[in-house]
């Protein structure tokens, strides 16, 4: 079984979808998400990477949450508004692959939105492969 999920990763190509989905999460003033670009200060984007979990669940992020960064407590991704390469998608999909010693049977969950004729759409028969094995 292993620990509940308690930090959800939600990516986008675009910041002014997550700016959106940040809105409509934290609406009536509950904190659930917070948003993490690549402008965002290296200092302010450490602390709330610390936070997340604890005081809120769902951090969104674009591009700085795809490369040369591991969370591997994190169960549950999902993808809004689409990849434009094959690799961002797969980097993406890496992240919640991650396991640890202290989680040899983590299971993940990849939750993806697309529309037709997108790079996920193309992705779609890998992340059901990798999702069989």
């Amino acid at each position: 079984e292993g620990p509940k999920p308690s930090r959800i990763l939600v990516w986008s190509e675009y910041v002014t979808v997550l700016e959106r989905a940040k809105a409509l999460l934290n609406q009536n003033g509950h904190l659930i998400a917070e948003l993490v670009t690549g402008k965002t200060p290296k200092k302010e984007r450490v602390d709330i990477w610390n936070r997340w979990g604890m005081e809120f669940p769902v951090l969104l992020t674009a591009k700085v949450a795809e490369e040369g960064v591991d969370f591997p407590t994190v169960f549950i991704g999902v993808v809004i508004a689409g990849a434009k390469t094959s690799r961002q998608a797969m980097q993406r999909l890496g992240r919640l692959l991650r396991v640890t010693p202290m989680m040899p049977n983590k299971v993940s969950r990849l939750y993806v939105i697309f529309c037709s004729a997108t790079t996920e759409e193309k992705l779609l028969h890998v992340i059901d492969k990798v999702s069989d094995e």
